[in-house]
């Protein structure tokens, strides 16, 4: 099997934090909430309040759709509970 790959362009989407200073980013542990649909736990780059956020930002659009980073969807199952793993 071949992977091909070609350049395209795209937008890079962040999620701003309500303190006006940060954006947020996928906290180190990266714990995920098995709701429908899954909940992300991000971090405020400024000011460190931590939400629940239904994609894994920042992401990309391209062609109109919202795409998450492969590095954010990497996770491991541990029984019933679902977290992340760097």
């Amino acid at each position: 099997m071949t992977i091909k790959s070609r350049k395209v362009e795209c937008e890079f989407k962040e999620m701003l934090c309500k303190c006006d200073k940060g954006v947020y980013r996928l906290t180190d542990k990266l714990p995920i909430e098995d709701t429908n649909p899954k909940q992300w736990r991000h971090r405020c780059t400024s000011c460190g309040v931590e939400v629940y956020i239904t994609a894994a930002y920042p992401l990309l659009v391209y062609k109109e759709r919202d795409f998450m980073l492969a590095d954010s969807l990497r996770f491991e199952r541990h029984s019933k509970k679902v977290s992340f793993s760097k």
